[in-house]
């Protein structure tokens, strides 16, 4: 088997089994270190080295209504997961940077959850009803 065209180096390494791409050669390597590629500023202001945990923005977090949230879920299963979502979008927002994307989560959770804790407390209610309005008595009462 022929080695590589003379004038070229030594050959590459193959790629990993599984791999698309071959490992970056040397000269990649230094270039890349060379050159770092620029963070955007929200994250440089919020994290403080890689590996540590982030620093939240300065303020208060806003509430995530987890209790509420839950409960919707229960009544007004499967909508009410739309409630636990914007949930927890405050928290995740909040850890971003963005306190104004948290706040909106926060409001956005609080108003879906009041709604849909209504909306299954009446639908949970109108089943009970239902259920005790059509009686029993239909059923035990045998003519032969």
């Amino acid at each position: 088997m022929p080695g590589p065209p003379p004038g070229d180096g030594p050959a590459s390494p193959s790629p990993p089994r599984g791999h698309r791409y071959a490992p970056p050669s040397a000269d990649e390597r230094r270039t890349a270190q060379s050159y770092p590629t620029e963070q955007p500023p929200h994250q440089k202001a919020h994290f403080q080295q890689s590996g540590q945990k982030p620093v939240p923005p300065p303020g208060t977090r806003p509430k995530t209504y987890w209790a509420l949230s839950i409960i919707a879920f229960v009544l007004f299963f499967p909508i009410g997961a739309l409630g636990m979502y914007f949930s927890a979008q405050v928290t995740s927002r909040w850890l971003d940077g963005a306190p104004a994307g948290a706040k909106s989560a926060s409001t956005t959770a609080l108003v879906l959850d009041l709604c849909f804790i209504a909306i299954g407390l009446i639908f949970w209610i109108a089943i009970i009803i239902a259920a005790a309005s059509s009686g029993s008595s239909d059923y035990t009462d045998y003519n032969y």
